[in-house]
């Protein structure tokens, strides 16, 4: 009966720690909220998979990607990172879905537009490459990213005996 008791003692000690966990949590994003440094809900998982993408740990990255945008389906970096992460995985379809969900979201920016274009620089398509990117490039001229894409799309074309985009 003893041993019933201790038993019954912890679950309710931990049970009261438990709850007083989480007012000491609710507690805080009250105290953060006050000063505006609540960041959203999938910021982390962006930041995470960031690092990963940087590192070349294209599974990872997708990960942390796909939670964030789970969290905040509205986050276009989330969405566009995501997209980025399934195309060095060779997973074009989802990417093709994410990217359809960032356009949706901020439209046919220089950014998605130079991805997507180098989506299909990846697959090897290269006049949809030369399309999307050319887009790209019409709407940010001085973005070095777009450029540097560009360049080896360009270098692709050469060797297929197609003339290159104007830089």
């Amino acid at each position: 009966m003893l041993c019933v008791g201790k038993r019954a003692c912890c679950a309710l000690a931990i049970g009261v720690a438990v709850m007083l966990a989480g007012c000491s949590t609710t507690a805080s994003i009250g105290e953060d909220a006050a000063i505006g440094a609540v960041q959203t809900p999938g910021a982390d998982d962006v930041q995470v998979a960031s690092k990963h993408f940087k590192e070349g740990s294209y599974g990872n990255a997708s990960k942390y990607f796909k939670l964030a945008v789970e969290k905040e389906p509205k986050n276009p970096d989330a969405w566009l990172g995501l997209a980025a992460s399934y195309d060095r995985l060779r997973r074009f379809d989802l990417a093709d879905r994410a990217y359809a969900s960032v356009r949706k979201l901020n439209g046919d920016t220089p950014e998605i537009m130079n991805n997507i274009g180098y989506s299909y620089l990846l697959r090897g398509k290269l006049g949809k490459a030369r399309q999307f990117m050319s887009a790209a490039y019409a709407r940010n001229s001085a973005d070095p990213r777009i450029i540097s894409n560009i360049q080896t799309l360009n270098e692709m074309l050469i060797k297929r005996g197609q003339a290159p985009l104007p830089v």
